[in-house]
């Protein structure tokens, strides 16, 4: 996978342990969204296409034409998850990239105080899960679901307990 031109500096002196994009799961919620928005419209299409003009016509109209816009608008924030956002583990960092204002999250291995991974039954069954990172301040790491978590932090871990080492 290319690194982004962002984070692209954090790998120039260091080695790139993983780079990875959110576990293909967020695009099921994508789908979904998307799915029910275009039901949505077929209803408001229905609705308005009979051409009643009365006024039970016109509330099938706003309430899922407004269901229908957030929905669009939760499956537009899913497909942006997946497709800008990134992990990038190096032996000198961890930096998260995420969304089209490209918001960098980064932590360097020594301040890295607590690592852990948070799965559901559904991400154990599926192997995704959330990577943990947190410094002595206590203020998580925002990430995604990753797939295998546990060998994310299982790498971290050895990177701080590497760089500790005399």
């Amino acid at each position: 996978m290319k690194t982004p031109a962002l984070i692209a500096p954090y790998e120039k002196d260091a080695k790139r342990l993983w780079l990875t994009r959110p576990h293909p799961i967020v695009l099921f919620g994508f789908v979904f969204y998307l799915a029910v928005a275009l039901i949505c419209g077929g209803v408001v299409f229905e609705a308005i296409s009979t051409g009643g003009r009365d006024f039970i016509t016109g509330l099938i109209v706003f309430f899922f034409g407004l269901i229908g816009l957030q929905m669009l608008g939760l499956a537009v924030v899913r497909g942006i998850t997946y497709f800008t956002s990134y992990l990038l583990i190096t032996d000198h960092h961890v930096v998260v990239l995420q969304g089209i204002a490209r918001n960098l999250s980064k932590l360097t291995i020594e301040d890295i105080e607590l690592t852990g991974t948070t799965e559901t039954l559904l991400g154990r069954l599926l192997g995704y899960g959330r990577l943990l990172v947190a410094p002595a301040s206590g203020d998580y790491l925002p990430t995604f679901p990753v797939a295998e978590p546990n060998s994310l932090e299982i790498l971290i871990n050895d990177c701080r307990k590497s760089s500790s080492a005399p």
